[in-house]
């Protein structure tokens, strides 16, 4: 009889040690996968900023509307032309600029092209990025908002930061 529950026991015991090591181990791959998510959205952010700041042009086809106060003109790629080196900004040299461009491929990544060659993958497609670059009207027209969401670990995610351009308007 003794045998018995020290049998029940022992078994019970390593029942709970692996349901523990489960959840724990499914909560440690959730966390790694939320923070590599938020991790490519920040970089991917920060990337836009950088390059719009120092933007020249932007592609006639990427223009935003004039739209009534509050409303929203929406995009989903962008097309600019900038420095190359962003941190050395010679607006009166345009001979040194490049063309970049932030879009959503086929295969669902998000990214960067530079000069219609050099590509980046900003955002890995297991998160089902999408990208949204907003004007809203009755603002400056040289301000837009860039809104980025996911998916990871099934839980959806969304950033959005303001963008502003210092030698272009985006709104004609």
């Amino acid at each position: 009889m003794e045998l018995l529950v020290a049998a029940g026991l022992v078994a019970t015991i390593l029942l709970t040690l692996a349901v523990g090591y489960s959840f724990i181990s499914r909560q440690i791959v959730t966390a790694l996968k939320l923070k590599n998510l938020y991790l490519q959205m920040d970089y991917a952010l920060e990337h836009i900023a950088l390059h719009c700041m120092s933007a020249a042009n932007i592609d006639p086809t990427m223009f935003f509307a004039p739209v009534a106060s509050g409303t929203l003109d929406t995009k989903n790629a962008l097309r600019i032309e900038g420095e190359s080196d962003v941190f050395r900004i010679t607006p009166n040299n345009l001979a040194d600029n490049a063309w970049y461009e932030y879009y959503k491929d086929a295969a669902g990544n998000i990214m960067f092209r530079v000069d219609g060659t050099t590509t980046e993958v900003l955002i890995d497609k297991e998160f089902n990025p999408t990208i949204t670059f907003q004007y809203t009207g009755g603002t400056e027209p040289n301000y837009m908002s860039v809104t980025i969401s996911g998916t990871a670990a099934g839980q959806p995610v969304t950033k959005t930061r303001g963008i502003r351009f210092w030698f272009v308007d985006i709104v004609k």
